[in-house]
């Protein structure tokens, strides 16, 4: 198994919906495998985010990588 430090944000709204009625994503960036995932959401809500995060590392886990979270306090 790998670790991997993920790297999320989440986009503006943007001026039009997507088809499916989404005006937001979550953008997470993978340094280990250099990889870039994109999971839409229909707000900027905390569960929504949650929810949009829990799809990536599940998706990641599947594969086989472990995340660990580089959490910064000030």
């Amino acid at each position: 198994m790998h670790d991997n430090i993920p790297y999320l944000d989440t986009s503006g709204t943007f001026p039009y919906q997507s088809i499916d009625g989404n005006p937001a994503m979550l953008v997470a960036y993978d340094y280990t495998t250099n990889t870039i995932f994109v999971e839409h959401m229909k707000n900027f809500e905390s569960k929504t985010i949650c929810a949009a995060f829990q799809k990536q590392f599940k998706y990641l886990e599947s594969k086989g990588y472990k995340l660990n979270f580089n959490v910064l306090d000030n």
